[in-house]
Parts: C-alpha cells; structure tokens; sequence
C-alpha cells in the first residue's frame, strides 16, 4: 500500500495512463529525473494566480511541492518526488488533485 510518505513508483503503465488521461500533460527526461509536466492555460495573468493560490492550499496540504512557473497566460508544473528522482503514487494523485481543482476554477468563473 502506497501513502504521501512512502509513494510507490509509478510504472511506464501508469505513467501512459496519466498521461492520456490529461492532455494537458506530457513527459518530461531530463538531468536523469523523469517528470510529469502539466501546464493550465489562462485569459489573464490575474487568473494564473488565483489559481496558484488555490493549489497552494493543497499543495501543502500534502507536503509535495512541484516545481511552479507562472507566466502571463499559463501555470506549468512540474511533479516528480525528489526523494526518489522519480514518478511515484503522490505525484499522479497530485496531477488528479489539481487538475479537479482547475476543472471547479473555471466552472466558477
């Protein structure tokens, strides 16, 4: 059993199931440190941040902590569990994670 302390790794399965489950999500390989880079698209750079502010909760909440760029009209982040260098469980429930968070952002616009 899998929990945020002691994550599983995700196989290559997995992985491709994540993957097609969101298009708004590609892998990323680099520095020997596979990643999941999931990017939101935004109208307005006030709404790249009203949106940051809401994963934040979560974020912490799990203490599991993406990389986080936040432009103009996008937010990427960038998962992976630094502990492992690798994908794991906490990682894909974090892309579910905020990516139902973004889905009840924008049907509350």
């Amino acid at each position: 059993m899998s929990d945020s302390k002691n994550p599983s790794p995700l196989t290559d399965n997995d992985i491709q199931d994540l993957l097609n489950e969101f298009s708004n999500c590609k892998m990323d390989y680099s520095n020997g440190v596979s990643k999941v880079i999931q990017k939101f698209k935004f109208s307005n750079y006030l709404d790249s941040l009203k949106f940051l502010l809401l994963i934040g909760n979560k974020i912490d909440s799990m203490q599991h902590h993406p990389k986080i760029i936040c432009e103009w009209d996008h937010l990427t982040l960038e998962w992976w569990t630094h502990s492992s260098r690798t994908l794991t469980s906490i990682d894909a429930l974090m892309v579910r994670e905020t990516q139902t968070i973004f889905r009840s952002f924008l049907s509350n616009k």
